[in-house]
């Protein structure tokens, strides 16, 4: 729960001038650690140290904002279990309105970097590496959460734990940055943990997260003495990324689903599997024991507005329907429409582009919106209506998500950076 929580200022714009990021997200925090249903499903933590954020500006005709692109927070449970003074560190995933999570976090995978320690040989992706220098450097270099962790266990220093469990969490990018940041802490845990270092346990819990690193990273990690279990969702279309052999699975995903992508996703596949630097750089721990997430319904009435065109109906009307806008062209959708047929005929280039490829081409997407979200909660908290109803009052999300998303600038340049990809022949 707590690396959902880590996502509450997700989708939202802040005007500047109003309250900071920081102090948003940590009312939201807070009053998820207070709420009694929430205590009631995983106990009682205190914040530690945080909530920090990352942000950027965005400009929204006249006004500016500010998006968050990373967030990190610190807890402690209170109570000692087993001898253990337990913390967990949440990390964020993709803002679906941060320019710089999806592009230059999520996607940037074209350039490596080494790892600067033991790990000998593990090249980890760029933008990874970029989103864990953010991490260990917020607020600031001098500022950073490791510091604040070493002190609190000094002042827990008691005769009723004898060892430090350490807990490192995040579900998609914070996915792919939990583990980073778990090797950082076992790394550096002399400097934080103190006398208890020799008896620290670091472990990464990532959800729903692609592979950052090549196989020299994953053995790293497999040896290591992190306690690594990642967990997803079969049908997550995320954690297949970057491994070229899990990304050429994407396009038949959803088959048990009768929905398939079509010429639209599998351009976008060859998108993604030419992004990387050679085909077999990127490797993926598996997960053991894959759960499976329900299929979607798209018989659900839903009334929503996009690009200022209001749309209602079932989901799979309302997806003809925007099919159709789309494929009408003018202003608000005309470079959408010639960016998908670009797409397209990177698979045929004498393919017409048609109403029937661009909605099944959305179907999928919003099948693969839903699995990366939704299911995970149901699995981990066994459908717990209750509990999921308190932890929507301070992280916002619903089944519209994998809709209004096409109505962000992100999505259209993201078709827009897909189709020039592969025009380019990369």
């Amino acid at each position: 729960m707590l690396n959902w929580l880590s996502n509450c200022n997700g989708g939202k714009a802040f005007p500047q001038g109003g309250k900071s990021p920081n102090d948003l997200a940590k009312d939201n925090i807070l009053g998820a650690l207070g709420d009694s249903e929430i205590n009631g499903a995983i106990g009682e933590f205190e914040l530690v140290w945080g909530p920090y954020t990352q942000n950027s500006e965005k400009q929204i005709l006249v006004e500016r904002y500010w998006v968050t692109d990373n967030l990190l927070f610190l807890v402690r449970q209170k109570d000692i279990e087993n001898g253990a003074l337990t913390y967990v560190v949440a990390t964020a995933g993709t803002n679906v309105v941060s320019s710089f999570g999806w592009f230059y976090e999520d996607m940037g995978v074209s350039n490596t970097r080494y790892w600067p320690t033991e790990y000998e040989g593990s090249q980890i992706a760029e933008g990874s590496m970029e989103g864990l220098d953010i991490l260990i450097n917020l607020p600031s270099s001098e500022e950073g959460m490791t510091k604040a962790l070493a002190e609190d266990i000094q002042q827990q220093k008691n005769d009723e734990f004898t060892s430090i469990h350490i807990y490192v969490a995040g579900h998609s990018l914070g996915g792919a940055l939990s583990p980073l940041f778990a090797i950082h802490l076992e790394e550096t845990k002399s400097d934080w943990a103190g006398s208890y270092a020799g008896n620290t346990i670091v472990f990464a819990r990532p959800t729903a997260g692609p592979g950052p690193g090549n196989s020299n990273y994953t053995s790293g990690v497999n040896s290591s003495s992190i306690d690594y279990l990642p967990m997803w969702n079969k049908y997550d279309m995320v954690p297949h990324g970057w491994k070229n052999s899990m990304l050429e699975s994407v396009s038949g995903l959803f088959k048990v689903f009768n929905i398939d992508g079509g010429i639209i996703v599998d351009g976008m596949i060859k998108w993604a599997k030419a992004l990387s630097p050679n085909s077999s750089l990127y490797d993926q721990i598996q997960c053991q024991n894959p759960f499976s997430g329900s299929h979607f319904n798209f018989s659900q009435e839903i009334k929503i507005k996009l690009w200022g065109v209001s749309f209602e109906g079932t989901f799979e009307s309302v997806l003809e329907q925007v099919s159709e806008f789309i494929m009408k062209g003018g202003v608000l959708t005309d470079s959408i429409r010639k960016n998908l047929e670009t797409i397209a005929h990177s698979i045929n280039s004498s393919h017409a582009l048609n109403k029937d490829d661009v909605c099944s081409f959305l179907k999928f997407m919003v099948e693969a919106g839903y699995q990366h979200t939704s299911p995970y909660l149901d699995y981990f908290f066994d459908n717990d209506s209750n509990f999921i109803d308190a932890l929507k009052k301070y992280v916002h999300f619903d089944n519209n998500y994998a809709v209004r998303v096409l109505d962000t600038d992100n999505f259209t340049e993201v078709i827009k950076d897909v189709a020039s990809g592969l025009s380019q022949g990369k």
